[in-house]
C-alpha cells in the first residue's frame, strides 16, 4: 500500500508541475493536414483552405515560422528524403520540391490531376506517391518524372508505407495492397474494416493501421502476417484515428477525435509501449481533431490537425505506472472522463479485462482523496460512475484507477 501511495504521488507530482504530456502550441499558418519531422528540431506542416498553406519549425515544435505560399493547392501531404529535400503534394496532382530546407520551392510534373494525400520517398532518387481513384505514382529519379502504377480496385487510397526498396503496402477502402518487387506488381487483400486513414509498417510482417470512422468507430489494427489478417488492438478505446507512427517496434501513437458534436470537436492521442498489445490515454483536452502524428527522435513529437498544434517533449509523459515492476500489461482500460470541462457532474468509464479488484478514487492538486468511487470487486466488462462535484470549487481534479499490479491516472477540469 505504502509503495502504490508513493506511486501516486509521484504521478501528481508530475501532473501538478504541468501534466505536460501535449502542450498547444500557436499556429501561426492555416488549417494543418500532415506534419514531418525532419528531426527533433526541424519540421514542416502543411494544409491550407483557399490556398496552400506551410509552415516551419526549427526548435522542435516551440514556434512556427510562415513559409510564403506558392500555391492554389491545398497540400495534403509532406515529405524530406533528407534535411535539405523535400516534397509536399496535394489537390489536383501538384506536388512541389525543395533543396534548401524549404527557402525555395519548384513544381513537379505528376502526370496526373488527381488528389494526392500521401508521400515517401525511400532514398534520394526513388519515391512513391498515392491518392483518389486507386492513383499511385513512382520516381525514380528524384522526382524529374513519375510513372503511373496499376493497383487492383478502384478505391480512393489514404496511406503507404515501404519498408525497403521492394516491399510497399498501400491502404485505402476495406482494402490493402501489398508489394514485393518495388511496385511492379500488388497484391490485392481484403482489410474487411472500412475507412482506414493511416499505416505504418515495422517491417516486411508487422505493422498498424488507424481507422477513421465517426459512425462505427475507429481503433488501431496490427497484422504480423504481412498483412493477410488484421487484428483490432485498441480493445474499448474506439474514437476514430487519422495518424499512426511508432518510434520503435514496441512504442506508438495514434491521434485522431472527433470534428463535431456530439462528440466534438475533440481531439485525442493514445501510445502503447508493447508492440500495440495495448494503448493509454495521453492526455490531451484540445478543441480540434488531430489528423497526423510525426516523431524526430523517441520523445519528441508534434502531432496536427486543423489549427492545432501539439508538441511533446517526453514521449506524451506518465499515463500509468506499473507498480510492481514486472512487465505486467494491465487488466483495464480507463478512459477519459465526459464531458470534460465539466460543470457539476461527469461520467467516468472503465473497462476490466478480468472480474478484479479495483480501486477509483478523485484527488486534488495536492493529492488529497476527495472522494472513492468504486472500492471492490467487480465484473469483467464496462462500468460507468458519476462523479458529483457540485459541492467544489472550480479547478483540476485527478482520478485514478488501480489493481494490484497497475495504477492509471487522467486529469479533469471543473469549470462553472
Amino acid at each position: 500500500m505504502m509503495k502504490l501511495s508513493f506511486t501516486l504521488l509521484l504521478m501528481l507530482s508530475i501532473a501538478s508541475s504541468g501534466f505536460a504530456q501535449w502542450v498547444q502550441q500557436t499556429n501561426p499558418g492555416s488549417f494543418l493536414n500532415d506534419v514531418f519531422m525532419v528531426d527533433e528540431n526541424i519540421a514542416y506542416a502543411v494544409g491550407g483552405v483557399s490556398e496552400g498553406a506551410m509552415i516551419k519549425t526549427t526548435n522542435g515544435g516551440a514556434t512556427w515560422q510562415v513559409i510564403p505560399s506558392f500555391t492554389n493547392a491545398i497540400l495534403h501531404c509532406v515529405h524530406f528524403s533528407n534535411a535539405d529535400t523535400g516534397y509536399v503534394a496535394g489537390q489536383f496532382g501538384a506536388m512541389f520540391k525543395t533543396t534548401d530546407g524549404g527557402v525555395n520551392w519548384s513544381q513537379v510534373q505528376t502526370g496526373t490531376t488527381k488528389l494526392i494525400v500521401d508521400i515517401e520517398f525511400l532514398d534520394a532518387n526513388t519515391g512513391f506517391a498515392c491518392g483518389s481513384s486507386s492513383m499511385v505514382i513512382k520516381t525514380t529519379n528524384g522526382g524529374l518524372n513519375w510513372e503511373n502504377i496499376d493497383v487492383p480496385g478502384s478505391s480512393s487510397l489514404s496511406s503507404l508505407d515501404f519498408t525497403d526498396v521492394d516491399t510497399g503496402f498501400i491502404i485505402g477502402g476495406p482494402f490493402s495492397y501489398k508489394t514485393t518487387d518495388g511496385g511492379l506488381s500488388w497484391q490485392e487483400m481484403t482489410f474487411q474494416y472500412t475507412s482506414p486513414s493511416d499505416i505504418f509498417m515495422i517491417d516486411g510482417q508487422t505493422g498498424f493501421v488507424s481507422r477513421y470512422n465517426s459512425t462505427e468507430g475507429g481503433g488501431v489494427f496490427k497484422t504480423i502476417d504481412g498483412g493477410n489478417t488484421w487484428t483490432l488492438y485498441t480493445g474499448s478505446i474506439s474514437e476514430p484515428l487519422s495518424g499512426i507512427f511508432f518510434t520503435s517496434a514496441s512504442t506508438g501513437y495514434a491521434c485522431g477525435g472527433y470534428y463535431s458534436p456530439p462528440n466534438g470537436p475533440s481531439s485525442y492521442i493514445i501510445k502503447t509501449t508493447n508492440g500495440g498489445e495495448s494503448w493509454f490515454e495521453q492526455d490531451t483536452q484540445f478543441g480540434f481533431n488531430l489528423l497526423s502524428i510525426y516523431f524526430g527522435s523517441e520523445l519528441n513529437g508534434i502531432a496536427v490537425g486543423g489549427n492545432l498544434i501539439a508538441r511533446t517533449v517526453n514521449g506524451g509523459g506518465v499515463t500509468g505506472i506499473n507498480t510492481n515492476n514486472s512487465p505486467v500489461s494491465p487488466g483495464f482500460h480507463l478512459s477519459q472522463n465526459n464531458p470534460n470541462p465539466f460543470h457539476s457532474t461527469t461520467t467516468i468509464k472503465f473497462t476490466l479485462r478480468n472480474k478484479s479488484m479495483i480501486k477509483l478514487e478523485v484527488l486534488n492538486t495536492h493529492g488529497k482523496k476527495i472522494a472513492t468511487l468504486a472500492n471492490s470487486v467487480l465484473e469483467a466488462g464496462e462500468h460507468k460512475l458519476d462523479f458529483d462535484a457540485r459541492h467544489l470549487p472550480n479547478g483540476i481534479y485527478y482520478y485514478y484507477l488501480s489493481d494490484d499490479s497497475f495504477v492509471e491516472i487522467h486529469k479533469m477540469l471543473l469549470l462553472r
